[in-house]
């Protein structure tokens, strides 16, 4: 909704498995909270054949004596704690993401940081194509 009160009217939303070469084009990609869960360079070239101009990536960053991407304290649902017993998600340090795009022709033009739960950060970066 925040796009249509923007003004924006050509939006589509697309739910896909990013590990698997995607088709199609589009002037903006967002990806929230998915690199940790996949091959991230995987996922991030197949983002890159999309070729959009703008790309906006949001990631969590571990406090420095954290190891794993779930907090250790944190109490989970039974569904979450099942996943995170299977599923090892693996944060991505944001300057060897920010290289990898820089490489496929990506320019960093922000980059956010605010607070997350869990003494968590939350990193929002935007790419513009050159």
């Amino acid at each position: 909704m925040r796009f249509l009160r923007s003004g924006r009217r050509n939006v589509h939303f697309v739910i896909v498995d990013m590990e698997v070469t995607l088709k199609d084009r589009f002037d903006v990609v967002v990806v929230v909270l998915v690199l940790e869960h996949i091959d991230w360079q995987r996922g991030v070239q197949n983002i890159h054949t999309l070729a959009p101009t703008l790309l906006h990536i949001v990631i969590h960053l571990n406090p420095v004596w954290m190891v794993d991407a779930i907090a250790p304290r944190r109490a989970l649902n039974k569904s979450m704690q099942a996943l995170a017993e299977t599923a090892r998600p693996v944060l991505v340090a944001s300057d060897r993401l920010i290289d990898f795009l820089t490489q496929l022709g990506y320019r960093l033009q922000v980059r956010d940081e605010r607070p997350a739960p869990d003494s968590k950060a939350m990193v929002g970066l935007s790419f513009n194509r050159e």
